[in-house]
């Protein structure tokens, strides 16, 4: 397995994703990489597999990029992304109303037990590979991959400030330093 490593330039970044709509947090992530995927074959570069690393996801491990990669390669599919497993049941999740009652969203496994209950694992935000052909060609990639198993206290998706304060503390706990991500520790 060969990981290619391609410096970038501002003025590459600038010619593959040259054009604003790519550049919003409301475009979704196959169209953004099917079109960086499509400048490259405009550049002469060939590829067949494709890795997109979110930027808000500070724990990736390059053991997880290549172990993520070869998973992929050993069960086919078109995608391969890390995983999490829920630490609750998402059977017994719960909704709250605006005057403070609670509601389960199921409520057929209200008085299950959470120990009998399937295991359920969500999408860690990090990356995702992907065939070249599945970047171009199908969108849906949660119910077309196969998923890379990673512990749930190495994933925080920084969405919100809540987030990110989150993370900068597990940055501190796991490594030390200040934990503020911006200025690397």
């Amino acid at each position: 397995m060969k990981l290619l490593r391609l410096p970038v330039s501002g003025v590459q970044t600038r010619h593959l994703l040259g054009q604003a709509r790519w550049q919003t947090d409301h475009t979704p992530t196959v169209p953004v990489v099917a079109h960086a995927i499509r400048t490259c074959k405009m550049l002469g570069w060939s590829i067949e597999m494709v890795c997109c690393i979110y930027p808000a996801g500070p724990f990736i491990e390059i053991d997880d990029l290549k172990g993520a990669l070869a998973l992929l390669n050993r069960l086919g599919g078109d995608y391969c992304f890390p995983i999490a497993e829920f630490s609750s049941a998402i059977q017994r999740a719960l909704k709250r109303d605006g005057a403070g009652h609670m509601q389960p969203f199921y409520p057929q496994y209200e008085l299950a037990r959470t120990q009998d209950l399937d295991r359920a694992f969500y999408d860690a935000g990090q990356f995702c590979w992907g065939a070249k052909r599945a970047w171009l060609n199908n969108p849906r990639v949660h119910s077309s991959a196969v998923g890379y198993r990673i512990p749930s206290w190495r994933v925080v998706d920084i969405d919100k400030g809540d987030d990110r304060d989150r993370a900068e503390r597990m940055y501190q706990a796991f490594f030390g330093g200040s934990g503020d991500l911006t200025k690397g520790g």
